[in-house]
């Protein structure tokens, strides 16, 4: 039984269509539809103003939060035999409550985030359907048909990787049905054995 001859040059063209195909469809996303939204630009300066009451906080349209879940303060236990030069035990007021002055921007970059990431993520996958699509009709050259294939698939999996925390159950099920199908419809139809 002789082992295959492996093409370096086919392997390294394949590796570097899918390498370049996934870079050129990230960075066309950054350029042609807009860059990712980051968290400092919606909460940068806001999120370093301090309430100090409720009704300020709220006016605000911050969150206030109550330490009920802390319970009652407990006090230092006396610590016998302190030396004179030390100072005693210092008991602080406690806080009723605190102002989450982060809650209204944290809230706006959360759907802008979740926007984005759908949107790209419908891009991604369109995209890598329609390059394993077409590199599976493409038969004149194999490297660049795997390559795309590949290429294809990977982007499929990055666009989806990006979106899924954010993905409804039900939209999660549709995709892999579908994926699942046009996968099992595109080996029945083009590939033979």
């Amino acid at each position: 039984m002789q082992l295959p001859q492996i093409n370096f040059k086919k392997t390294a063209l394949v590796l570097a269509i899918v390498v370049v195909f996934n870079l050129f469809v990230n960075y066309g996303i950054d350029t042609l539809y807009k860059k990712q939204p980051v968290w400092g630009d919606f909460c940068g300066e806001k999120a370093a103003r301090q309430h100090t009451d409720q009704e300020s906080c709220e006016e605000a349209g911050e969150r206030w939060n109550d330490n009920r879940e802390f319970g009652e303060p407990v006090p230092l236990k006396a610590v016998p035999a302190y030396p004179e030069a030390a100072p005693a035990p210092t008991l602080y007021p406690r806080q009723n409550g605190w102002c989450d002055t982060a809650y209204r921007c944290g809230k706006e970059f959360e759907a802008a985030d979740n926007l984005y990431r759908r949107n790209a993520f419908l891009v991604w996958v369109i995209i890598g359907v329609a390059a394993l699509t077409g590199g599976i009709i493409l038969t004149t050259a194999e490297a660049v048909s795997l390559g795309f294939t590949f290429g294809g698939l990977l982007a499929i999996l990055v666009g989806t990787a990006k979106y899924w925390s954010q993905m409804d159950d039900y939209l999660r099920f549709v995709i892999l049905g579908f994926s699942l199908t046009a996968l099992i419809w595109v080996g029945v139809k083009k590939i033979k054995d």
